[in-house]
């Protein structure tokens, strides 16, 4: 199925929006690709919603999330042309042991607020569409 990433970036947008209210969040977006990617909708809004999540999670009020989609080749194959999905935020980051962790099922910093699954589920979804 076609899907384009702005759209499923929005979507997600939309649905966090009582955490982006105006003085809360600054959110800045850079769609420089409208191409579309084949994909199953509901698993690529999972990976941009735990990303984005844990960004607004992170971020103080008046804290930014930028989202920028840009058109992009396989750097292993440049004959794949795709697109590039870069969610940043100026939250006060990770810690490198911390970092190391992040993807392990059931590693959280969040204490009882989280699962621990969330990166988790994303990477393994990642993981096998790009093997695809």
């Amino acid at each position: 199925m076609e899907v384009k990433i702005g759209d499923v970036l929005d979507n997600v947008l939309n649905f966090y929006g009582p955490a982006i209210r105006p003085g809360k969040v600054i959110v800045e977006k850079r769609y420089d690709s409208k191409d579309v990617i084949r994909g199953f909708p509901s698993e690529i809004t999972q990976v941009f919603s735990n990303l984005v999540e844990n960004a607004l999670e992170a971020l103080t009020p008046g804290g930014i999330l930028q989202l920028h989609v840009l058109a992009s080749r396989d750097w292993r194959n440049p004959t794949r042309c795709g697109v590039r999905v870069y969610i940043a935020d100026n939250g006060p980051g990770i810690s490198g042991e911390d970092r190391r962790r992040i993807f392990e099922p059931f590693f959280t910093t969040k204490g009882e607020k989280g699962t621990g699954l969330g990166l988790w589920v994303a990477k393994g979804i990642v993981a096998s569409s790009s093997s695809e």
